[in-house]
């Protein structure tokens, strides 16, 4: 009797295991599912430098920060590996990126002044916490024009050992000029290209560039009560405030744009390509003489209420078309027969 009962035990006892590692396995899953949900609703923080596995939000690097008008290239950080999405830069591996030249904007390519406003360098990933020390995690930008270096920033700042994530962020450099621009932006490791030993992997994660276009120009400048109708802007003489001036197209017929002068006479138009324009004034005042004297930055310009043919060069600030108003007077009034010759009008003379 105990022998026949024997199998039937051990097929209870295999059952029971069975059903054990069933109920294990779906406690894995769904401890799997659970972790898997708690990254995908909690949102990841770059400043926790230990992300794995001690946190449930993995890697990334802080968003970048760029008003809109400004330049920006950025990737992004695999939240589970740390890894970037476009370029690692390595010591004695991949040392440098090109930005891709076709998504520069057009003021890049002639005079321009730049900031590098916001910068993030980041590294991560797992493990990272045992790899120490790791000096050089460093990079800085550099500004080619055809083979020719025109400038470049100083380093990021290196990053923290000894956790799983660490980044730098902040503005690189001061403000910079290139007279003819530039057609290349380098991502570059420090140790290039002195191949300084030991040199740690690093990734630049963003890079925002604030510019300002030195190509264009302006044209101004004033509209002013030519008190003694000379044509001169004599000391004492006032602006006019609430003049019609009109920016017009090269034929001094087609208008570009309209503004009136302010509240001491001035006007201007700003953020003008290179070529060649017409001015307009447009007053109920009379107008002064033209091009009086040997000076055109105090003579009154319009003829017949156009300033035509002005041709700005890049970059010109042209500041010497102005306006002169005035209002004419009389005098008069009545000559009569002076009947009793007394030399005062009597009625009915």
């Amino acid at each position: 009797m105990k022998q026949s009962m024997l199998p039937i035990q051990k097929l209870k006892a295999t059952s029971w295991l069975f059903n054990r590692i069933v109920h294990i396995s779906i406690f894995s899953v769904f401890f799997m599912f659970c972790t898997l949900a708690t990254w995908a609703q909690t949102p990841c923080d770059p400043n926790n430098p230990t992300t794995y596995p001690a946190a449930t939000n993995g890697f990334c690097a802080p968003t970048p920060v760029c008003a809109s008008g400004n330049f920006i290239w950025s990737q992004t950080i695999d939240q589970t590996t740390g890894n970037p999405s476009t370029i690692k830069l390595i010591s004695s591996g991949t040392e440098f990126y090109v930005i891709p030249p076709g998504t520069y904007p057009a003021a890049f390519s002639g005079p321009v002044t730049i900031t590098l406003s916001d910068v993030v360098s980041y590294d991560g990933y797992v493990g990272r916490e045992m790899v120490v020390p790791q000096p050089n995690e460093r990079w800085y930008v550099r500004f080619d024009l055809g083979q020719t270096t025109v400038g470049q920033t100083p380093l990021t700042a290196d990053l923290a050992d000894g956790v799983n994530q660490a980044f730098w962020r902040g503005p690189l450099g001061t403000p910079m000029f290139f007279p003819n621009g530039f057609d290349k932006i380098i991502l570059i490791h420090e140790s290039f290209p002195n191949q300084i030993p030991h040199g740690q992997s690093v990734t630049p994660t963003s890079v925002c560039i604030n510019y300002t276009s030195n190509n264009v120009g302006s044209i101004g400048n004033f509209v002013w009560n030519d008190v003694n109708a000379n044509g001169i802007q004599d000391p004492g003489e006032p602006g006019i405030p609430g003049v019609t001036v009109r920016l017009l197209a090269a034929d001094c017929s087609t208008v570009l744009a309209t503004t009136i002068t302010n509240g001491s006479g001035n006007y201007l138009f700003p953020n003008l390509v290179a070529g060649t324009y017409g001015v307009e004034f447009v007053s109920a005042l009379t107008a002064s003489p033209a091009n009086q004297g040997g000076d055109d930055a105090v003579d009154s310009d319009p003829v017949n209420g156009k300033v035509c043919n002005i041709v700005l060069a890049q970059g010109e600030n042209n500041l010497t078309v102005d306006a002169g108003f005035y209002t004419p007077g009389s005098i008069g009034n009545f000559v009569w027969n002076d009947v009793n010759a007394n030399g005062i009008q009597d009625p009915g003379e």
